[in-house]
């Protein structure tokens, strides 16, 4: 099980200039891609997207690839983009005659004034791909470690409301009876002679309506495949994010059929640790 959270940060210097890498993730309902490339690493874009895409299956992913050219490297300039920029500089002066001229240094940084030729960009996207992969397993690794305390925070959660299940299944019988002792003690103070038989029935139909067991029993399920899922090496987030919401239904309609402070209480324990859970399931890939 993987966590949606995790960081690395990679750096490689060769020949023709240093890069710098950086991915951030955090949890996010799908994959959403978001990059900022230095300008010379534009092409790269579709690679980037499709080792993440291969890696990753949910999770917002921040990630950032600085470039610094070696002073030797042969960088090519674009003319053309240079030229075209001379001419809108000029057409904004005539209009504005108090504009100051482009710096050297400004239109240098201009983007696609400078190129790489395509044996620089063939060299280039070999080591920026070693070094996305790199930058992917460390975000892997740190997934997994993360991910394994929430599997063992879920498991333990999971335990802890079984356990609560078992307590009030246990405790049923005793709520029953405590009620029909109540509902009768009420009876004899109010001094009304009623049918014994037709109360029987009256607290059959009122009893069936505040049975429970069906909900337990859900309960046990549902805590069932939560367990099977925690066991499985595969993306579960959105499974387990469902099954979240089916015990906080089923918590629920325990609080609303409760006839007894026990129940009351426990019903809320529950829906407590369910809540905790499900906190820890929305950063589960």
């Amino acid at each position: 099980m993987k966590s949606m959270t995790a960081f690395s940060r990679q750096e490689v210097t060769v020949e023709w200039g240093s890069l710098n890498l950086e991915m951030r993730t955090v949890n996010h309902r799908y994959l959403d891609i978001n990059m900022r490339l230095a300008e010379e690493l534009r092409f790269f874009e579709p690679i980037v997207r499709q080792m993440i895409a291969d890696s990753l299956s949910r999770g917002r992913v921040d990630l950032a690839l600085k470039y610094q050219p070696a002073l030797t490297n042969q960088i090519d300039l674009n003319q053309n983009t240079v030229n075209q920029l001379f001419e809108l500089q000029n057409r904004l002066q005539q209009q504005n005659p108090e504009l100051k001229e482009l710096t050297t240094a400004e239109i240098l940084n201009w983007p696609g004034v400078l190129e790489m030729s395509a044996q620089d960009e063939e060299q280039m996207t070999q080591v920026l791909s070693t070094l996305l992969s790199k930058a992917l397993e460390e975000l892997q690794q740190q997934r997994e470690v993360e991910g394994n305390k929430i599997q063992q925070l879920l498991k333990q959660k999971t335990v802890e409301i079984k356990s609560i299940v078992d307590d009030v299944r246990h405790i049923l019988p005793q709520v029953s009876q405590q009620f029909r002792e109540n509902f009768q003690e009420k009876l004899e103070k109010m001094d009304v002679e009623i049918d014994s038989y037709r109360l029987e029935q009256e607290l059959v139909i009122f009893l069936g309506k505040q049975d429970i067991a069906e909900e337990l029993d859900r309960l046990d399920v549902h805590l069932d495949e939560v367990e099977k899922i925690l066991t499985t090496n595969q993306a579960i987030g959105r499974r387990l994010d469902f099954l979240m919401q089916e015990l906080n239904r089923e918590a629920n309609t325990l609080t609303s059929k409760s006839v007894d402070i026990r129940l009351n209480n426990a019903s809320v324990e529950m829906k407590v640790l369910i809540e905790q859970m499900r906190e820890q399931v929305q950063n589960i890939e």
